[in-house]
């Protein structure tokens, strides 16, 4: 049945739902062919930006892809790719989109009518299981026809980037800046007092900051940290490292997908938003950018410089902050 679908030959595949399969299927033989498929165009050493872009595009042009959000297929892809650290970010739709995935697969390998049986043959001698956790899919996926191959690649080899190694580069710490600049804004003085544990700020409530500026400090003056904790054009994985230590250590149900997607943005990459509320934004950036000053040993000199600069910033694209006290 799986191998009719991908050979467009709907015919046979309606046949053997219909009498063959009427009384039930696994849904193994899907997970396992998304599986083989995935690992056989993405390697373990790819440079998981092109699964974004690949994830991306299959939103954009796939029949029914946009259905999801880039960063659930992403984070599907990448799973079952062997990154397990992201299982957490797999969605109730993943079951779905590991079908409607494997279309895109078979088209980006341009598989042909014989190579679609070969591929469907291996993923039966490697049945993987579903996943541990019990989750299920809605198996009425199979019988609608909207997930059809394209017959054209999603990406151009052309565009590849270069093969990424195992081994992830540590974090670094900036030089003390040569002068002495401070956070002049309520929020500036409010997220510096955050980062450095000092408690509350004295004479500022919480409630006297208003939610616009705090928001823009911390999302901007963490977008000025980041590229001074990570390396020039760093792998993702060195992100997820950044993101997995902060679930760990602060809060194990944030995001791993939103979080990372949010360090990208920082570091000057081009991902979707899409999904991500600025709650999602001034959760991220808080804990992660504690993790960072933890790092720095919350060098006070390091990180009022920081937020001055995003002040700064901020400021020079026309938002007025609120003066501090």
């Amino acid at each position: 049945m799986v191998s009719a679908a991908l050979r467009g030959d709907v015919r046979e595949q309606e046949r053997i739902l219909a009498g063959e399969l009427a009384g039930g299927w696994s849904f193994a033989v899907i997970l396992a062919a998304f599986v083989v498929a995935a690992r056989r165009r993405f390697d373990r050493h790819v440079d998981r930006r092109m699964v974004t872009r690949f994830a991306w595009r299959f939103v954009l042009k796939a029949p029914g892809g946009d259905r999801f959000q880039v960063r659930d297929v992403d984070a599907t892809l990448r799973v079952f790719m062997g990154d397990e650290y992201l299982s957490d970010a797999l969605t109730d739709v993943f079951g779905e989109i590991t079908y409607a995935v494997l279309f895109a697969l078979a088209d980006d390998l341009e598989l042909t009518d014989q190579q679609v049986v070969q591929l469907v043959a291996e993923a039966e001698a490697e049945i993987v299981g579903t996943m541990a956790d019990g989750r299920e899919t809605d198996r009425s996926i199979l019988g609608d026809g909207r997930y059809r191959r394209i017959h054209r690649p999603y990406l151009a080899e052309k565009h590849w980037l270069p093969a990424r190694p195992d081994d992830r580069r540590p974090p670094r710490t900036p030089k003390p800046p040569a002068g002495r600049r401070a956070p002049t804004s309520l929020a500036g003085r409010y997220v510096l007092s955050l980062l450095l544990h000092r408690g509350a700020v004295q004479g500022v409530s919480s409630d006297d900051v208003p939610n616009g500026d705090l928001l823009r400090v911390m999302r901007t003056s963490f977008a000025v940290a980041a590229p001074l904790y990570l390396h020039p054009d760093p792998d993702v994985r060195e992100i997820d490292a950044l993101v997995a230590t902060t679930r760990k250590t602060l809060l194990l149900s944030l995001d791993p997908m939103k979080a990372a997607y949010l360090v990208r943005l920082a570091v000057g990459e081009r991902v979707p938003l899409d999904g991500i509320t600025s709650e999602d934004v001034y959760l991220a950036c808080s804990l992660m950018w504690s993790v960072i000053a933890e790092r720095w040993d919350r060098d006070e000199a390091v990180i009022s410089d920081i937020i001055a600069e995003a002040e700064a910033g901020i400021e020079a694209n026309g938002y007025r902050l609120t003066p501090g006290a």
